[in-house]
């Protein structure tokens, strides 16, 4: 499960790195990645390929008594309710 939650937020990453490497191209930048968007998109197959091989490897793993992929899918949506929620709570 650990291996799930961490690699898909560093596949979020990556995918933020490639939308903002897209969307800012003048932007200046004390580095740039030789190759542009298609390179640094390339850049993120390899942790998406390992986060889908766990996910196969494992996919029959139980956490109290849950299969571990719908028990981090769960952990993971409590992430966007709670912000949610808290910007519902902090907007009274």
């Amino acid at each position: 499960m650990d291996i799930l939650l961490y690699g898909t937020s560093l596949v979020l990453e990556f995918v933020a790195l490639v939308r903002v490497a897209d969307a800012r191209t003048d932007a200046p930048r004390p580095f740039r990645i030789p190759g542009g968007v298609l390179a640094t998109a390339a850049l993120g197959l390899g942790p998406l390929g390992l986060l889908g091989f766990a996910l196969v490897k494992n996919a029959d793993e139980q956490v109290g008594g849950v299969n571990a992929l719908a028990f981090g899918l769960g952990v993971m949506l409590l992430g966007p309710l709670t912000y949610a929620a808290t910007r519902i709570r902090a907007a009274r």
